[in-house]
């Protein structure tokens, strides 16, 4: 097998990855974008997350994580509260009660495919697969 078919097989798996994980984004109200920002404040619930902090994390502009913070927002999944530290504006997002429903039943719909996963390698197998795709990710770096 060329290398070449390797990467075309891979980049066709991300893409199945992608488009599940769209659908069920679409369930709950969200985009992939908008779950991503959700796991990012569930994970840092505990300390006090900016926008700058999000714009950095997800490396994007400040426009494109204003869009995400506002849908979010408007959905309620969110609130933002201004404050003003040092002189400078910051707006701090912090994650609500619908937000973590949202986060519970992406995690619910996701227990489908792993498993499907689970049912379809052996141990074995599974931690060669794990093995030979981090020494791709190496080998990539």
């Amino acid at each position: 097998m060329e290398s070449r078919e390797v990467f075309f097989l891979i980049k066709n798996i991300h893409d199945k990855f992608d488009a599940r994980a769209n659908t069920d984004c679409q369930k709950v109200g969200l985009t992939i974008s908008q779950f991503r920002v959700l796991l990012f404040l569930e994970a840092h619930q505990n300390s006090r997350v900016t926008q700058k902090d999000l714009e950095l994390e997800f490396k994007v502009s400040h426009p494109t994580i204003n869009g995400i913070i506002n849908r979010l927002e408007n959905k309620n999944f969110i609130t933002t509260q201004m404050i003003k530290e040092s002189g400078k504006q910051q707006k701090i997002i912090s994650l609500e009660i619908s937000g973590h429903e949202a986060l519970k039943n992406m995690r619910e719909n996701r227990i489908h495919d792993n498993n499907a996963f689970e049912e379809n390698f052996s141990e074995e197998e599974k931690e060669e697969l794990l093995k030979l795709l981090q020494r791709l990710y190496k080998i990539l770096d």
